[in-house]
């Protein structure tokens, strides 16, 4: 018996529950800038089966997972799988799986997996398939702008995401974390500097945890949050608030680049505020 729902990491009453009940919980982490973007592109409908709403939040996985997940006392039935590494090493993938359900794991099963699924999928994405692209990378300077204000949204987030999945054992080349891809395809490094994250952004004038870039920085960042934020506050009253902050301010630049005049559209950005 299991339950596929990507929304249930943003529910800390149903995180808590799962994962002191002793079930077994499986995060696959995408690349959110590589996520984002398909979303985007597909003009998609926002709203899952039960209606609740999609965000750009849900690509910021290492925030979610520690303020939902690593805050709990039981972490032991927990495991995290980059997508990246589904392509890139199936077997791997599939033989932790099984020894994480404590099932018993066949040489090659992985390999068949994945070549079935592919037998069976459409190769390509639909939206190039029919036509209709929304293409972030284009030239104009909204949809630009949206773009670079994901890749600030989510540098932080990427960075600690990456070494994560490092100490929990996947190789480097496997976390799909390791670069971000400009227009045009050129890999750059994840950097989690203060002039291309949250913390050098309009968002940290509403922060009530920090009065400059530089301490924003070494608690979001570096964690060296004692003695930066505010007696009573913490990781993530400050930094997941700033995110919430910035990502309000880039949902209203969406809603701008992609609504005008109200135009009706099932993109999250035009349905809900």
């Amino acid at each position: 018996f299991g339950i596929k729902d990507p929304l249930l990491i943003q529910q800390p009453f149903a995180m808590s529950r799962a994962i002191n009940s002793g079930a077994k919980l499986i995060f696959l982490i995408r690349e959110p800038m590589s996520w984002a973007e398909s979303i985007l592109r597909h003009g998609e409908n926002w709203y899952n089966a039960h209606g609740d709403p999609w965000s750009v939040e849900i690509g910021l996985a290492y925030a979610l997972l520690k303020t939902f997940v690593y805050s709990q006392r039981n972490q032991s039935n927990v495991l995290l799988v980059p997508t990246a590494a589904l392509s890139l090493n199936p077997e791997l993938v599939w033989r932790k799986i099984m020894l994480f359900l404590g099932l018993d794991y066949q040489p090659g099963s992985g390999i068949k997996m994945l070549a079935n699924t592919r037998k069976h999928s459409i190769t390509g994405s639909n939206c190039y398939l029919l036509g209709n692209c929304l293409d972030l990378c284009s030239q104009d300077k909204q949809l630009r702008s949206v773009r670079e204000g994901l890749m600030r949204l989510y540098a932080i987030d990427r960075y600690h995401m990456f070494n994560l999945l490092r100490r929990s054992g996947w190789p480097s080349h496997l976390t799909g974390m390791r670069f971000f891809r400009e227009c045009g395809g050129r890999p750059v490094p994840a950097d989690p500097n203060i002039d291309a994250n949250v913390c050098g952004s309009p968002a940290l004038k509403t922060s009530p945890c920090f009065n400059s870039a530089e301490k924003c920085h070494d608690c979001c960042v570096w964690g060296q949050c004692e003695g930066t934020v505010p007696p009573g506050y913490s990781w993530p009253l400050c930094c997941y608030r700033l995110y919430a902050g910035f990502e309000r301010q880039l949902r209203q630049l969406m809603r701008n680049t992609f609504c005008p005049g109200g135009v009706t559209s099932q993109m999250g950005c035009c349905l809900y505020k």
